[in-house]
């Protein structure tokens, strides 16, 4: 038979202390006994701030890594890998206006298991426009069934009307 394949959303929704449902599995089996195992990495973003309403935050991956696309899923010693057939080097979480507090909000986006060689761009949008730039250390390494965790904050007064403003977070 083929390979099975799957695709990866490039928009995703938020959902308080959740994943998104965008979060494949497979389960291969010469018997009726199946083991489910997951594809992907989770990258968990945990960002504070000060009543900020949260549109959005886009991933974007600085080699063109893919974040999200078409791939096929096939097996290296009985673990599942992707393959993209077409991929976008880009995934947006939709927050649904999330209201920010100097108490951490956990945000979680499905990406590939890889190695991001340039690391990773986050922009934060709020709903009124405001936005910020986080960029990520090199050699990032996302590993399937793994969580890979981000913090960030929006400093008070760090947003002025259409600035970009670029932070460095460890990743």
């Amino acid at each position: 038979g083929g390979k099975p394949s799957i695709g990866l959303n490039t928009y995703q929704n938020h959902y308080a202390e959740s994943i998104s449902s965008d979060y494949p599995m497979i389960a291969v089996s010469d018997t009726r006994n199946f083991q489910f195992q997951n594809l992907c990495s989770i990258l968990k973003v945990k960002v504070k701030g000060n009543g900020e309403s949260l549109s959005q935050i886009k991933v974007t991956s600085k080699a063109g890594e893919p974040l999200s696309g078409f791939a096929t899923v096939e097996f290296e010693n009985d673990e599942p890998v992707l393959n993209f057939k077409e991929g976008y080097a880009d995934v947006t979480l939709n927050c649904s206006s999330l209201t920010l507090s100097n108490e951490a909000q956990e945000c979680y986006t499905v990406i590939p298991p890889q190695v991001y060689a340039d690391g990773l761009e986050l922009v934060f949008v709020t709903e009124d426009w405001q936005y910020m730039t986080v960029s990520t250390a090199k050699n990032i390494e996302t590993k399937r069934s793994q969580m890979h965790e981000i913090a960030v904050s929006f400093e008070e007064d760090s947003l002025p009307d259409g600035m970009y403003v670029v932070g460095t977070v460890a990743g």
